[in-house]
């Protein structure tokens, strides 16, 4: 009776041992799912972070790229501390009006003082706080600087506005070539004498009047500003 009993029980041993094998195979199968879970994120992770290294890197370069630019316009002012500014903001409505720059009164910054890009003129301090400052740009329909011609050094009033920038109060006897070169004329005072403002790119005025006034095509690309420097 015993043997039989026993004889009858191998199915079942093999079956509940057949389970156990299968139990181990999918509760180990769980765990391989968890581990390979926990890989990939690790790996994601680390991808990521490369990812911020590269962003990080390449931000970088682009700074040490603008910041190289300035040496040679730094030589040309060596009795001048050239700031530079990160752009915090612009006014949607206003873009080539001004930007707010983050130095203001605690960095030495104060109203009127030139800011430039690439050695060309960018526009002015107009308004200063302790940690930030609004300059207006060349640009803007209330920018008014003292200017000169490049060559021949006649002396003029660079406005800005919707239509463009332009060089007025030019003699209208004076000769001037295209694409001569315009630079600020020292006078008002805050702003140095021969910074590239940017070329002539045609006369706007007819003959007939008494002054040119003369187109003026911006060194500075406006659209692209991230740092600027300010001229202490």
């Amino acid at each position: 009776m015993s043997r039989s009993i026993l004889t009858a029980s191998k199915p079942m041993r093999g079956w509940f041992s057949s389970m156990s094998l299968s139990s181990r195979g999918f509760f180990g199968g769980i765990s391989e799912i968890s581990d390979l879970r926990e890989q990939n994120s690790e790996l994601a992770e680390k991808l990521r972070q490369s990812q911020i290294d590269k962003n990080s890197y390449e931000e970088l370069k682009a700074e040490n790229e603008i910041l190289k630019k300035q040496l040679g316009f730094k030589e040309q002012v060596k009795d001048k501390e050239l700031l530079p500014a990160k752009i915090i903001s612009r006014e949607p409505t206003t873009f080539l009006d001004n930007i707010i720059i983050n130095k203001g009164s605690n960095d030495g910054i104060s109203s009127g003082q030139a800011v430039v890009s690439d050695g060309a003129l960018v526009g002015r301090v107009s308004e200063v706080l302790s940690n930030q400052s609004k300059v207006i740009l060349i640009t803007s329909k209330d920018s008014v600087i003292q200017a000169m011609l490049q060559k021949n050094r006649d002396m003029g009033i660079l406005r800005g506005g919707l239509s463009g920038v332009t060089l007025e109060n030019i003699p209208q006897d004076v000769e001037v070539a295209d694409k001569e070169g315009v630079v600020t004329s020292g006078l008002g005072g805050g702003i140095e004498q021969g910074i590239l403002i940017g070329e002539v790119s045609g006369q706007k005025s007819s003959k007939a009047e008494i002054f040119k006034v003369l187109n003026v095509q911006p060194t500075v690309n406006f659209s692209k500003l991230e740092i600027v420097f300010v001229v202490k």
